[in-house]
């Protein structure tokens, strides 16, 4: 733990990795913290929406249609931040207040004498594409990637001073169990509230996942509306929130720090789950039972009958295995002779000898057995750090040339 608290102090940039932590743990690095931002969000809000469980970015738009299906404005997820991430909230529940039609938000005078509406569970809305006059939008057309039948196409659609048409609807429905305080469980707070965006005129919800878009959508994350998606994939939260009428005194939010034990903890599951994730077949992967005995090795480069070919020095692999073998033996007879009275344990040798072996065999068991567990794809290389524990001759293992 020593050497992860070290590894935090001294990686404090963000990188190309940084994707796969969750958005507190990109937050203590630098460059990617924010400012505090305003707690409630309101019709008329320019916010932008992150996804919750891929990490995958924000929702995003850009002036690129698709090339296939409705050839409308692509909706993607971008991991960087990006004014193309902004979107307006349009009143849609009290349609004749300000913030149901783009030209009333312009500024704040639209606001005068009036108060900011709270989103509640529940409100309709819709969403306006600043940079490019146009509001997200769904249909019952299958998406140009995912083409199946319970997934929608999600575009974004219209163009200036359109007033936008039923298929911009959208429901907001809160995520209870998974927002944090009272009241972001009752209306819209900035970060703490995860919700739904549900498609009033189809029932699908607004979803995305791991799936990337080809070139001619930048291999950014595919967007559409799933009827029954599921719950992580299909929720969002709201990360910046910016209003005419919420001024410097209005309640602010940010990330929580997760401190050194939050991201020890989260590095531990998202390694995890990134390596159980490989699991693509390989010429010269294999699997933990053939590693003790070294069945078979890695062809690195092969070239005109000639090879680099890692392969274990076979009397340190076979001998270590057959040490191994060797004290679980005398182990199994030591726990037999002393169910039945005998003193071996009284032996200094002999108990020094079970003490120190024993923990030997113990670590090699630690770096070997999760293996099973995985079902990522494996190398002989995996064993390595296995082999360094058991009992064995002073001989390191070595890349042997054929």
């Amino acid at each position: 733990m020593a050497m992860f608290g070290i590894h935090f102090l001294c990686l404090v940039n963000p990188g190309e990795g940084d994707g796969f932590m969750s958005s507190e743990f990109q937050t203590t690095l630098n460059s990617k913290g924010m400012q505090a931002v305003p707690a409630d969000i309101a019709y008329g809000s320019r916010v932008s929406l992150r996804h919750h469980n891929t990490q995958g970015g924000y929702l995003h738009s850009h002036n690129h249609m698709y090339p296939t299906g409705s050839k409308q404005q692509q909706i993607t997820l971008y991991p960087h931040k990006d004014e193309n991430n902004v979107w307006l909230l349009e009143n849609q529940t009290q349609p004749e207040l300000p913030g149901a039609v783009n030209e009333t938000i312009k500024g704040p005078k639209a606001w005068d004498g009036l108060d900011p509406t709270s989103i509640e569970d529940g409100g309709v809305v819709k969403l306006y594409h600043i940079t490019t006059d146009r509001r997200l939008h769904s249909h019952d057309q299958r998406p140009p990637v995912t083409e199946a039948d319970w997934q929608n196409e999600v575009t974004a659609y219209g163009y200036e001073g359109f007033e936008g048409d039923a298929n911009d609807l959208f429901r907001i429905e809160i995520v209870k169990s998974m927002s944090e305080g009272a009241a972001a469980k009752q209306r819209l707070r900035t970060i703490q509230t995860k919700f739904k965006l549900v498609h009033l005129m189809t029932g699908c919800v607004l979803f995305s996942h791991k799936v990337k878009l080809p070139d001619w959508g930048f291999e950014q994350q595919e967007v559409t509306c799933a009827k029954g998606g599921t719950l992580p994939n299909s929720v969002w939260y709201i990360e910046q929130n910016e209003h005419p009428m919420l001024g410097p005194d209005a309640e602010k939010v940010n990330y929580r720090n997760p401190g050194f034990f939050g991201k020890f903890w989260e590095l531990q599951k998202v390694m995890w789950k990134t390596n159980a994730g490989l699991v693509e077949s390989h010429a010269w992967d294999s699997r933990p039972p053939s590693w003790p005995v070294l069945r078979r090795g890695i062809n690195f480069w092969g070239k005109d009958h000639r090879q680099i070919y890692l392969l274990g020095n076979p009397v340190i692999w076979w001998s270590s295995t057959a040490a191994i073998a060797l004290f679980l033996a005398v182990k199994a007879l030591a726990v037999l002779r002393w169910q039945r009275g005998c003193n071996d344990y009284s032996v200094v040798n002999f108990k020094r000898f079970d003490y120190e072996i024993g923990t030997s065999v113990l670590g090699w068991a630690f770096h070997y057995f999760p293996f099973y567990l995985m079902q990522r794809q494996l190398f002989l290389h995996h064993y390595f750090p296995a082999l360094v524990d058991p009992p064995r001759p002073l001989i390191q293992p070595k890349l042997t040339l054929i």
